[in-house]
């Protein structure tokens, strides 16, 4: 049965059913999430599991100390290795022990402490008439139990929520038929139930359009239990084949069920980040998915520049006809969407007029766009033939080449190491100067050492200049181009009107380049229908 194929009804039970699975799993076990982070907590818990029928009882936890596993055994001779085994596909890194005094467990603590997973406690326990005495092995640890106040209770595992093929279908497709904003809720309880149990951490994207609509959700690679294989160059690929992509959600999953972000989940979120602004294409978050939980990376590296998302013009009309209709799943009313947009857009035409930036204002955005367009080396060289041009020498900024700074210390290395500051040559800072004195600045990057020299509008025009950029032909153009796409929206009698707005005094001294153009288009509107007029008298004397 393929999931295109189910009614909407089943469609809308199976959801349920996802959604109930989660709840079930939230609820279930409640006690056996309890952090086992005192030994009080510890022994509370043993007497609420100790069953006098077993003779050895192991409890699992994750690195919060919260206890996912509890398996019981009579014997543990021979299985040790499955134990084992069990521990690590489970993400268990620390474990509890309850045994009879008579049980070696020995043999089980080393092969775990082999694996790195921690013995935090172990009680003993035996039978005194009618009570089961229990002590600590390490600690001085006593308490008992009376037999006739002991609930058997049943041993358990991790009980984990195996998603059927159809199901993981309707996961991703409830993803990619969402929107970031309006579903951020939705997509994050889909990508729990997908993820939350799974042993090994699995890296993926949420691919995003202009709308803030996912585009498709993919897997991009998997790893071991705390640690997953990122390779830049699959992500980047990804990126570019996708089309109509603006925006990336990236996440990953904590098998040991911790929210915890470690350090190379941040270094790689920067790394990522820097990496796909150069596209033009911008992270919007970086989710970690526990077994309960997710966590939000934008919410803790307040300094990352993640991207910022406003809610589109599409969600919107998505949201007012959610109101009127209830269709699953959502693809079903895009049409009605683009419908209601098409009808917005007809009325913003209605409502056109004709604007223009100023041509200060118009020179402003320019120059911002040109030096964010400008790499590294672009800037560098622009900025030193600015200074060659003024014969500013001292002011130049060079690449921290060893080779290069040796030569102009003639080859002395330590007079190089000498002139920096602290007398030390670091090589991890990218860029370097000599001031009036010979002595070395060093720079981490750029940016650094041309906030600290200076960018004004003489060094901008020099760029423009340098790239054969004319500000007044740039700027006519915009002029001609907004009142040709104003002039597409408006009717000849609006358009005209609109014209002559431009011609008052008030405007011709604010906008004195767009008067030039409006008269112009005014006067020649005139003499084109003199020109008719005139044709059209000659043409009735002929006839």
């Amino acid at each position: 049965m393929e999931i295109y194929n189910l009614t909407q009804k089943q469609m809308e039970k199976l959801v349920k059913e996802s959604k109930d699975i989660i709840e079930d799993e939230k609820n279930k076990n409640m006690k056996e999430r309890e952090k086992l982070d005192t030994r009080d907590k510890f022994i509370e818990y043993a007497k609420a599991h100790f069953n006098p029928s077993k003779n050895i009882t192991i409890i699992g936890t994750n690195t919060k100390l919260n206890p996912i596993y509890l398996k019981q055994f009579n014997d543990i001779t021979l299985k040790e290795k499955n134990i084992l085994k069990e521990f690590l596909n489970e993400g268990i890194t620390n474990y509890f022990i309850i045994s009879e005094k008579n049980k070696n467990v020995s043999l089980l603590n080393n092969v775990l402490e082999a694996a790195q997973i921690n013995l935090l406690d172990h009680l003993k326990f035996f039978k005194n008439k009618d009570f089961y005495e229990f002590y600590g092995v390490e600690t001085a640890t006593n308490f008992s139990i009376n037999k006739n106040e002991i609930n058997p209770n049943i041993e358990f595992k991790n009980n984990k929520v195996k998603l059927s093929k159809l199901l993981e279908d309707i996961v991703n497709k409830n993803i990619e038929d969402s929107f970031y904003i309006l579903d951020n809720k939705e997509i994050k309880n889909n990508l729990l139930l997908k993820y939350m149990n799974l042993n090994k951490e699995v890296f993926g994207i949420i691919f995003l359009d202009k709308y803030n609509q996912v585009i498709k959700h993919k897997n991009i690679s998997e790893g071991t239990i705390n640690y997953s294989f990122v390779y830049e160059r699959e992500l980047i690929k990804e990126a570019l084949n996708t089309k109509n992509l603006k925006n990336i959600v990236i996440h990953h999953n904590h098998p040991s069920g911790s929210l915890n972000p470690s350090k190379q989940d941040i270094d790689l979120t920067k790394k990522l980040i820097k990496a796909f602004k150069m596209l033009d294409i911008g992270i919007v978050d970086h989710l970690i998915i526990g077994k309960h939980d997710i966590l939000s990376l934008k919410n803790e590296m307040e300094a990352a520049n993640f991207e910022e998302l406003k809610i589109s013009e599409k969600e919107k009309v998505f949201k007012e006809i959610e109101k009127e209709l209830v269709i699953f799943p959502k693809s079903k009313i895009n049409d009605s969407v683009e419908n209601k947009l098409n009808l917005k857009n007809n009325e913003v035409k209605k409502e056109a007029k004709m604007e223009f930036k100023t041509y200060d204002e118009f020179k402003q955005d320019l120059e911002k766009e040109i030096m964010d367009s400008l790499d590294n080396n672009e800037k560098l060289d622009i900025y030193n033939r600015y200074c060659e041009n003024n014969l500013d020498y001292d002011s130049m900024i060079y690449e921290n080449d060893k080779d290069y700074l040796q030569n102009m210390f003639e080859g002395d290395f330590n007079a190089l190491a000498q002139a920096i500051t602290g007398g030390k040559y670091n090589s991890n800072d990218e860029y370097v100067k000599l001031d009036s004195d010979g002595d070395l600045k060093s720079y981490y990057c750029l940016t650094d050492a041309l906030k600290d020299n200076f960018i004004d509008n003489e060094l901008i025009d020099f760029a423009m200049e340098y790239k054969d950029i004319h500000i007044n032909d740039l700027y006519n153009e915009y002029i001609h181009d907004t009142i040709e796409s104003t002039q597409q929206t408006m009717s000849d009698e609006e358009y005209e009107s609109a014209l002559k707005e431009y011609t008052t005094d008030e405007m011709i001294e604010k906008y004195p380049e767009v008067n030039d153009i409006v008269s112009w288009i005014l006067d020649k509107e005139v003499s084109d229908e003199k020109d008719l007029k005139k044709l059209k008298d000659i043409n009735d004397w002929e006839r």
